[in-house]
């Protein structure tokens, strides 16, 4: 997963997963939505395929839940 912040795309990951089985969804259900197959939802969801914003914008309307419930905090910088 290259990323500048790999613990909160990690952490960004877990949420979206989360959401998903709270709604009961499958990665099926969820990429049919999508208009994309379950295997490219998969590498989505174990962070080798990288979500675009539009995506996670959409991803979020489909769990109901804002889009900020995604995204981690940042961490505090040490000055």
């Amino acid at each position: 997963m290259a990323t500048r912040h790999p613990e909160r795309y990690r952490e960004m990951l877990n949420r979206l997963k989360a959401a998903r089985l709270e709604r009961g969804l499958t990665q099926s259900d969820v990429a049919t939505v999508l208009g994309e197959s379950q295997q490219w939802f998969s590498l989505v969801e174990i962070g080798s395929r990288r979500l675009d914003p539009l995506e996670l914008a959409e991803l979020a309307e489909i769990y109901q839940y804002p889009i900020e419930h995604f995204i981690p905090p940042e961490p505090k910088r040490r000055r």
